[in-house]
């Protein structure tokens, strides 16, 4: 067997994986589940686990490792003596023993959750003690002999971290269910959409998303790709485990936010041979401070599910390409960018394009923009591109005139004629809510038109001191949506990050949104929920049905977890209608969704009505435990995250 790890340079896992679950058999949760029954259930847990590495192995003897890992444990529960004591302890003991090895570490990673999920509350002080391995397991990264193989190893480490936080996140019945969600831990903007076809003719979407698999599980920090598809048949997520770890010997110690290149591209070395590209923000030690220097890096695989490395990224861009540069058009002098970060590639005439979003100026005060860059040579995309200009900046350019101090994750989609610049924006809570919009961060859209031979987006009217920000979603907790084109051709798909977290101790921390659907209906943006959402439909409850408003719906129907279609009623602001929604069975406590023929209450949220002069609204309404997301007949849409 391959020693990747060896007992001099980890812990001893296997005394200390053996202590951590003497700790908790002593709680007594273990004792709960009949022997022989936990025996059956693990054994057919075991069994169900995949004969080879269920991911690209690129290193010699792992596929051999990994499944001589797989036959002990297999072998291990079917020989222990079927007592209550010997099960759990040996099983681990053997599970530890067999993760020396590189292989044994990626069965590890694939059996260890399927544990812990179907067993809750059995494995808290094991959860509790593998970070403490982290640290040693980093230090045999020299072991490998390339990159390829540190990042294996790095991600099956991070996955099994974040499946070990995954055990608290299911014991915490709040937590949203049908939304984009990692197993457990952080997580925050989802990156790297993208539509692809299975060899057996399935559509899924690809989603990434900015993680921390390490610590609580609820706080930011140690930023990873993880990824998971979601399959356009049925509707459902599967969570695959980290993407992209950072590689602190490249110089990035975090994988910030971006994006897939939507068309194949030359491979570096070999011209006649396409790849497929993944671009993120590479952020490492350095010191202008908390951000570091950010560079643009670009990944490579040879597949189109992206699941295939063929080397160590390239970097397209740094700070420096920014010094001394000049605007493309005006030909002004650009002293310098500050938070230059969020790739987002595009492709017009043929041409690739990347977006950069940035500020002019230090401080997060104001003077938004948003970089445009093209490659240096078009046949080499992996070499460092070039600064073209800024293809948008900002109208209210500071502070101080109601702007953001800071835009980020821009998007370019197009949408039949015209394109559409979606942008994140935010400025300090205490500099209060940006000028026509009800809080201080907002996702931003303009409608207009982009020129690629000057580089420049122009929006169709530029806002004025009075008029309302045009937000893609009037929730406080929507941020820093992706978008990628649909398969069809018909619109947008777009996920965005949901702020929303558990109770303390849950190991969990936000979520996306739903898959989305953007298109242009009156020359305005129209959000909906993409078709799949519908998919994940149970059984019906309420068809039909016309209530007061002093009247409760459904007593008996006390699901957390729903999706229901209303029309509101209402003739006069005087008599809004109104319902209630997670309330007991008496109509108390619960969340108000108020409709007032101006705005749609949801809570102390609103979406404003497009036509004040309407008396019904029909409202779509997705309640899924601290989630709730409203999408309303005028393609405006809400999402908001509920206290406990």
């Amino acid at each position: 067997m391959s020693q990747l790890f060896s007992r001099n340079s980890l812990p001893d896992l296997t005394k200390t994986l053996g202590q951590a679950l003497a700790s908790d058999r002593a709680s007594g949760e273990v004792s709960q589940v009949p022997e022989e029954l936990a025996r059956e259930q693990i054994l057919a847990l075991f069994l169900g686990t995949p004969e080879s590495p269920p991911f690209p192995v690129v290193a010699d003897g792992i596929s051999a490792d990994y499944r001589a890992a797989r036959d002990a444990v297999i072998s291990c529960i079917q020989k222990t003596p079927k007592e209550p004591a010997p099960l759990f302890p040996t099983l681990y003991s053997v599970i530890a023993e067999n993760s020396l090895s590189l292989g044994g570490v990626a069965f590890s990673a694939v059996a260890l959750p399927r544990i812990a999920y179907n067993f809750p509350g059995t494995l808290d002080t094991v959860v509790s003690t593998l970070n403490e391995f982290q640290s040693s397991w980093d230090s045999t990264l020299d072991s490998c002999t390339s990159y390829l193989e540190r990042q294996l190893v790095r991600s099956q480490i991070a996955s099994l971290s974040l499946g070990a936080l995954g055990v608290r996140a299911r014991l915490d019945d709040t937590r949203p269910v049908f939304h984009i969600a990692n197993a457990g831990g952080w997580m925050n903007d989802p990156n790297g959409l993208k539509w692809y076809t299975t060899s057996d003719g399935e559509r899924r979407l690809i989603i990434g998303a900015q993680t921390n698999p390490y610590g609580s599980g609820e706080h930011w920090g140690s930023i990873h790709w993880s990824r998971g598809e979601l399959s356009d048949t049925t509707g459902l997520f599967e969570q695959q485990g980290i993407w992209l770890p950072p590689a602190e010997e490249l110089g990035y110690t975090d994988c910030f936010s971006g994006t897939l290149v939507p068309i194949p591209i030359p491979h570096p070395t070999d011209p006649t041979q396409s790849v497929f590209g993944v671009m993120f923000t590479a952020v490492g030690n350095a010191p202008n401070g908390f951000l570091g220097s950010p560079r643009t890096a670009l990944a490579l695989y040879s597949d189109e599910a992206l699941t295939k490395p063929i080397e160590a990224p390239y970097f397209i861009t740094d700070v420096e390409l920014y010094r001394d540069a000049y605007d493309g058009v005006s030909r002004e002098r650009i002293e310098n960018r500050f938070d230059v970060r969020d790739p987002y590639a595009f492709v017009r005439n043929d041409k690739l394009f990347m977006l950069l979003a940035a500020t002019e100026l230090p401080g997060r005060v104001g003077k938004g923009v948003v970089a445009l860059l093209t490659p240096s040579n078009p046949d080499k995309p992996h070499l460092p591109w070039k600064y073209v200009g800024d293809t948008f900046r900002h109208e209210r350019s500071s502070i101080e005139d109601g702007g953001p101090g800071i835009i980020e994750c821009a998007n370019l989609i197009s949408l039949g004629e015209k394109d559409v610049l979606i942008f994140s924006s935010q400025r300090k809570a205490s500099d209060g809510p940006l000028r026509g919009h009800h809080h201080h961060e907002a996702v931003e859209y303009r409608i207009g038109k982009f020129d690629p031979a000057n580089g420049k987006f122009t929006p169709d009217s530029l806002l004025d001191d009075s008029e309302i920000l045009p937000v893609v979603n009037y929730g406080r907790g929507f941020y820093a949506p992706t978008t990628t084109p649909h398969y069809d051709g018909e619109g947008v798909t777009m996920v965005g990050w949901g702020r929303v977290s558990g109770n303390r101790g849950c190991g969990w921390a936000g979520c996306a949104t739903v898959p989305q659907r953007l298109t242009l209906r009156d020359n305005d943006l129209f959000v909906e929920p993409e078709h799949s959402v519908t998919l994940l439909r149970g059984d019906k409850i309420l068809s039909q049905h016309s209530v007061s408003n002093s009247k409760v719906i459904s007593p008996e129907f006390q699901s957390r977890t729903f999706d229901m279609e209303l029309t509101l009623s209402c003739r006069s602001p005087e008599n809004p209608a109104v319902v209630k929604l997670l309330c007991d069975e008496r109509g108390e406590f619960g969340v108000p969704i108020v409709f007032d023929k101006s705005n749609l209450w949801i809570g102390d949220e609103r979406i404003p009505v497009r036509n004040p002069s309407r008396k019904t609204l029909a409202v779509r309404i997705l309640v899924d435990n601290r989630v709730i997301e409203v999408f309303t007949e005028e393609g405006r849409t809400l999402f908001a995250a509920v206290d406990d």
